[in-house]
């Protein structure tokens, strides 16, 4: 190749087509680099100042369309720090146990004292008349030979109610119990109960009967029993019809109470 020389103030354009015709060499020839010499011309500090001023106008106009066309980047979000959340298992707080309401205690009830019952003087003695015992034949059922014994008078016992409290009796007047002995009021002596004549049942039964100032039994209770129910109801309903003699203070007759035995007894 041939040496391509290039100067200043010679256009760019020859120089390539310059370089660019080749010769042809001998292949064993080593290539000579190519040197460039400047020319030498008045005007070349003139064109590097209007080039320099040229490239900085470039670079500024570059930079503002830079600037105002792309888009301003967007501040960045920083997230805000969630604090984790913390779950506790935390023990059921045991429950109050409501107290019962108590029952309220009964007040205690004011007893109040029996009425005091002005005690009688002692009567004068008198000389008592034996009274006879009466025994009544029981209703033939079953056997002809079973018997009911009617209380006999001597042998009943009488407990009174008591009274309210009166003035002292004067010593002349007397109280007499109430009785019903059959001997004088012809009180009918009870049925004997067939089932218990088959079964040969007997017992004695002591009643408590209250009797009112007219003589008639008010209300009956069982003071003792036989045993046998059926023998106990076969008394209550005798001694229901009965006619007694009330309790007298002197003449005057009065409430009380009469303790009546009855008695049933088969026939040997």
């Amino acid at each position: 190749m041939t040496t391509a020389e290039l100067s200043w103030g010679r256009s760019p354009r020859r120089a390539v087509l310059r370089n660019a015709v080749a010769r042809p060499v001998a292949a064993s020839r080593p290539v000579a680099p190519a040197t460039i010499v400047p020319a030498d011309e008045p005007s070349s500090p003139y064109r590097l100042w209007l080039a320099l001023a040229l490239l900085i106008a470039a670079v500024h106009w570059g930079g503002a369309a830079l600037l105002s066309g792309s888009p301003k980047p967007a501040p960045a979000v920083i997230p805000a720090k969630v604090p984790p959340i913390r779950i506790e298992l935390a023990r059921p707080l045991p429950q109050a146990v409501k107290p019962s309401p108590q029952a309220a205690e009964p007040l205690p009830q004011a007893v109040k004292p029996p009425p005091q019952v002005a005690k009688p003087r002692p009567p004068e003695p008198q000389a008592a008349k034996p009274a006879k015992a009466a025994t009544a034949t029981a209703r033939p059922v079953a056997a002809p030979n079973a018997t009911a014994v009617a209380p006999v008078a001597d042998t009943v016992a009488v407990s009174r109610e008591p009274a309210p409290a009166a003035a002292p009796a004067p010593a002349s007047e007397t109280v007499t119990e109430a009785n019903g002995s059959t001997a004088y009021l012809h009180n009918p002596a009870p049925d004997y109960p067939p089932m218990a004549m088959s079964q040969g049942w007997e017992g004695k039964v002591l009643l408590r009967v209250f009797v009112l100032a007219n003589g008639s039994a008010d209300r009956i209770e069982i003071k003792q029993s036989s045993g046998r129910k059926m023998l106990d109801d076969a008394a209550i309903k005798a001694v229901k019809r009965w006619v007694f003699v009330p309790s007298k203070r002197g003449g005057t007759p009065l409430d009380g109470w009469a303790v009546v035995p009855i008695e049933f007894k088969l026939a040997n």
